[in-house]
């Protein structure tokens, strides 16, 4: 099992190098897991414990993890209310930390991720309604997480589809003739469909991210080219 751990080690220090986000290296841990069980069940509980009060000053060393792991808790799991939270970090003296190069808001990215979907979900079943009778329609989103929302809370029957990483490979229907864009710049939308204007906007979201708030609704008709020539260009992987 060296090779497991020799290739963990060059890994944690390729996506180091990299910038890399750390749950990146996540998977990493099940090989290492498994390939300890093996020696692990060679030793009783006997051995265990003396291994540990011989590496370890068991009172202090146990009261430590355990008081830092209560303290930080909050910060990564949703125990505390959000205002709550964010006078907590104040009382740290901590930030939310930069995962990605979006500006961030109170809470941790992976907690403010949780708000504004409620939000979403209501702005696009106001905006479904003004859909031209007989059109073939979707909703289009800018990330997968904004798709994924849709996909759990509803999308008032339209398909969800999304050109941010394997939902671009998940493709779109090819007869469309009308499309909700959540959110972008109708500059670009109408660069795709010949027709874009304002049909729904989200409710402010107090707790999610920055750019995940008050979102527009765009509706788009006439698409300038067939699907198969635009959806291509809808690629992004980040």
């Amino acid at each position: 099992a060296r090779e497991l751990a020799l290739a963990f080690v060059l890994q944690l220090l390729l996506f180091a190098v990299l910038k890399g986000k750390s749950y990146y290296v996540s998977a990493g841990w099940a090989p290492l897991l498994a390939a300890a069980g093996p020696a692990l069940q060679r030793f009783g509980p006997r051995e265990v414990y003396q291994v540990y009060t011989r590496y370890t000053v068991r009172g202090p060393a146990t009261a430590l993890i355990a008081v830092t792991s209560a303290a930080l808790l909050p910060l990564i799991l949703p125990i505390l209310p959000p205002a709550g939270l964010a006078r907590y970090q104040e009382l740290l003296g901590m930030r939310p930390t930069q995962m990605e190069h979006v500006k961030l808001g109170a809470l941790p990215q992976h907690l403010a991720d949780m708000f504004g979907w409620q939000e979403l979900h209501d702005a696009v079943a106001e905006a479904a309604p003004q859909i031209p009778a007989g059109a073939q329609a979707a909703v289009y989103t800018q990330n997968y997480g904004e798709a994924g929302a849709l996909e759990l809370f509803g999308s008032s029957g339209l398909p969800v589809i999304s050109g941010h990483n394997s939902y671009f490979l998940w493709g779109a229907p090819h007869d469309l003739s009308a499309l909700l864009i959540v959110g972008g710049r109708p500059t670009d939308h109408l660069k795709s469909f010949e027709k874009c204007r304002e049909v729904a906007r989200e409710r402010e979201a107090q707790w999610a991210m920055p750019y995940e708030r008050s979102r527009v609704i765009w509706l788009c008709l006439r698409p300038r080219a067939p699907m198969e020539v635009l959806w291509p260009r809808s690629k992004h992987y980040e």
